[in-house]
């Protein structure tokens, strides 16, 4: 997943990479980024179930609306 800060540049946002790390730790997610900060990795078990991947996407999008209403 890369966050960018404009649709029209594509640039990487690093600041908010970071900001999405530390907001899905605190949710109990855990969550990987290149060494560059320009890219958030995402590495499931090969077990997991439908309700866990329901709860991971859950914590992935209230992440990104707390980190975006950070931003503004």
């Amino acid at each position: 997943i890369e966050l960018v800060s404009d649709i029209a540049t594509k640039i990487p946002e690093k600041r908010l990479t970071q900001k999405f790390i530390i907001t899905a730790l605190r949710k109990g997610l855990l969550v990987c980024a290149s060494w560059d900060f320009q890219v958030i990795i995402l590495m499931p078990p090969l077990n997991i179930t439908f309700e866990e991947i329901n709860e991971g996407l859950k914590k992935i999008e209230s992440a990104l609306q707390e980190i975006c209403s950070l931003s503004d």
